[in-house]
Parts: structure tokens; sequence; C-alpha cells
């Protein structure tokens, strides 16, 4: 039993069939009912999108054939149907109000091989229904700062601080949706600036939201540096490293020796005639996984011993290394913003006594030497 359209069916299956008439084996279709313009955005940065209704499309036709023929008619159909494309010449920047033409494109020269003839393959439509955008400011000081929605951070020592950008709004939340980029989050110096770009998600813009601006700088300033020029290093703090490299010697006795490529720890040793060196030498090196700069302060000293075994004679005996000296290491050499200099004060180190330069060089200053450069430093 077949079933009965209701009124508001058989009026949409006849509405539907005024757009195809048949004649000599000719189906004509005008296509222009089936065409639609949906828009996203706001005034002025419309978007519009284009639809074709490929199942009423379909229905129509379909609706009118027999049984008898309806695989052959069908394969006709799709292969036609295949061609079809739409397009409208204006799709963005729109504002209500404008018109736009939508044309549709197909193989006629298949269409009427398989018994159609398409009209209405152009239409136009009238923009409406777009709202007003509404404006977000992505750095406004309630949104974009330290502690704010959008928390802004600047960490770390000159010149490796670090920006950290965390957007903490809600998922769904406008705000969530904007995107900030720094042209350069890291090993940043006090006096740079950074230049943040905010972009929005295409999902909010679809929804009529803008950005009011898309770039803010940021200026690095006020941090602790660490020392890099033999002008950092204040005389006050240059005597308090004097003195404490002076205590260290005294309190350390340290008395292993290096002589070129043997080294010694003579026992039951005395250091006399002790002093720190007229210079220094500071370490500067800018790479962010290693200390940037530390001090290396020479103290010289006379170490005696008289436990001494002489190999030829059998016995013991005096023995004395005049000026012998070693390098102790001050790290964490901080400049601070009214201009003075601390240190690590918590741990001296300090590797061993050297007879000379050259003993020194070849087996201390120089593991240094492929990644730090060196600065002499006058000692008060």
């Amino acid at each position: 039993m077949r079933g009965i359209l209701k009124p508001a069916g058989m009026l949409l299956l006849i509405l539907m069939l005024l757009t195809l008439t048949a004649c000599g084996g000719e189906t004509k279709v005008d296509m222009a009912p089936y065409l639609s313009v949906s828009y996203t955005g706001h005034n002025g940065k419309g978007v519009a999108r284009v639809d074709f209704d490929f199942s009423e499309f379909e229905y129509g036709i379909m609706s009118q054939w027999k049984d008898t023929d309806y695989l052959e008619k069908l394969g006709k159909l799709t292969a036609v149907e295949m061609t079809i494309t739409y397009a409208a010449d204006i799709s963005e920047d729109l504002s209500n109000g404008d018109t736009i033409t939508v044309k549709i494109d197909l193989d006629e020269k298949l269409a009427k091989e398989n018994g159609y003839t398409f009209t209405g393959l152009e239409k136009k439509f009238t923009v409406e229904g777009l709202t007003e955008a509404i404006e977000i400011d992505p750095f406004a000081e309630d949104i974009f700062g330290s502690g704010k929605l959008v928390d802004v951070t600047l960490e770390g020592t000159d010149p490796f601080v670090c920006l950290y950008i965390r957007n903490t709004a809600a998922l769904g939340e406008p705000v969530r949706g904007i995107t900030y980029k720094a042209d350069n989050d890291w090993n940043l110096k006090n006096g740079d600036t950074v230049t943040v770009t905010a972009t929005l998600d295409k999902k909010f813009e679809q929804q009529g939201y803008v950005l009011s601006r898309t770039e803010c700088t940021i200026t690095v300033e006020g941090f602790e540096r660490y020392a890099s020029a033999a002008a950092d290093m204040t005389s006050t703090v240059l005597q308090s490293i004097s003195d404490r490299a002076y205590q260290e010697c005294v309190t350390g006795n340290v008395a292993n020796i290096y002589e070129g490529n043997d080294s010694t720890t003579p026992w039951g040793v005395r250091f006399d005639n002790i002093h720190v060196g007229d210079t220094a030498l500071l370490a500067v090196n800018n790479q962010i996984d290693m200390e940037y700069s530390f001090l290396l302060v020479p103290v010289y000293k006379t170490i005696t011993t008289d436990e001494w075994y002489d190999m030829d004679a059998g016995v013991n005996t005096t023995k004395t290394w005049e000026n012998v000296f070693g390098y102790y290491k001050f790290t964490d050499l901080l400049v601070h913003a009214d201009g003075t200099v601390s240190y690590n004060e918590s741990y001296v180190e300090m590797n061993g006594n050297f007879a000379d330069a050259s003993t020194a060089q070849e087996i201390y200053l120089n593991q240094f030497g492929s990644n730090y450069s060196f600065i002499e430093v006058s000692m008060p």
C-alpha cells in the first residue's frame, strides 16, 4: 500500500516537480533553487559559505523515474552530478547589503548526452544578518600581564632572561582562542625589546570577534645580570674576594703541587709569604647551559716541608717551593640594579698549586679555552 502524502509533503513535491520539465526525453532542471548561502564573521569581515543541496536535487529528478529504467538513469545522473562545482565571485570581507553572484559549472556536453539540460546556473544573493564586530584587546591590562588571565612573566638573570606566556582562560572563552607568539623569548638581557603578536582562532572570528590590535612590545629591564666586564667588578667586591681568597689559602691547607707533568702532595707543610696576585681572570661565556662567568683569583705562597724524603741520602730533609700559586674560583658574580656586586659565598673552589704559569695554563686554564674568554681584572 502506497503512503499518502500529507499536504505539506505534497506541496514540497509539487514545488520540486515545477523545477523539472521533460520534453522529448530530455529533462530540464532549474538549478537555482538548490543553491543557498550562509554567512559567518562580522559586518565588514563576513565570509560566505555556498551550498548546493544535492539531496533535494537528486530527489527532484529521481521521483519522476520509473522502476524499469532506474539503474541506467541513476548511472547517468551520477556521472553528470560528479561534474558539478559552484563558487561565489566574492566570499570574504563582506558587509551587509553586498551582492554576491554564485555560478554553477558542470559538463554540459555530458549532461546533454545523458538527457539533461540545466538552467539557473547563476544566482545573486544579498548579504544579510552579519552582526557588528565584538572587539577584544588581547593586551588589555586586565587580561595580559603577570598573574593575569594571560600570565606573562620574565624570569632569569641577564643575559639568560626568559619570557613565558601562559593563556589560562577557560576553554570556550574568546580569550582562550588568542594565540600569543614572541619574536624572541630566551637569552634576553636588560634593554632588549620583545614583540608579541596575537592572532585569533578562526572559530571565534566566525562568531564575530575581532582583535583591536595584534602587537605589543615588552621591554626587559630591572634584572640582575652576570658580570661580563672588568668594569663590573667594583673595588668593594674585589676587596671582599681578595680577603676571602687569602683566608681560604690560610685555612684550606691545600698542598698538592703540579710541576710540569708531575704532581706531588708533601706532608707536614707550612705556608709562608701568602699574598693575592695583582691580576685575576674573569672568565665569560654566553652559553645558556653553562655558568656565564666566574673569577679566578691567584694566591701565591711558599710551601715548606721538613719531611721530604731524600732518596739519594735515605733521610728526611727540608724542601721549599717558592712562589707556587693556586686559582680560587668565585662563581655567581651578580651585578645588582644599584651597581653592587655579589658572589656565591657558600663555596669557593680550589684545584691545586702550580709551580709556574705554563703549568697552570696547560693543566688548568686550557680546559676553559673552548667555551670561555678571559678578561684581566686588577686586584686591590
